[in-house]
């Protein structure tokens, strides 16, 4: 299961700013012309929820991408959070062994 979170910030690296993947995982790109941005995470093995709900949980935007985001862009500190969904992610087992 994976979140994307769609987000605001007024002062952010503009809309042509590259895509943009940190050590932690946290990654975001610009979403259009205007200061919109779509940002995510992998989960690791532990946390990769297989539940059958389709419920975005904010605490993973709260607790883990936020701060990353913040840490390396100042401005996104008082970013504004504007949608969010999940969905699931195909993932082939037998392949990785």
């Amino acid at each position: 299961k994976r979140y994307i979170f769609v987000f605001e910030s007024l002062n952010g690296p503009g809309p042509l700013a590259p895509l943009f993947v940190d050590i932690t995982g946290v990654y975001f790109r610009p979403d259009g012309l205007g200061n919109t941005y779509i940002c995510g995470c992998s989960p690791n093995e532990e946390n990769d929820k297989s539940e059958d709900n389709l419920e975005v949980d904010y605490s993973v935007f709260e607790e883990q991408i936020w701060p990353a985001l913040a840490k390396r862009i100042p401005s996104f500190e008082s970013l504004k959070l504007k949608n969010a969904w999940c969905g699931f992610y195909d993932y082939n087992y037998f392949d990785q062994k």
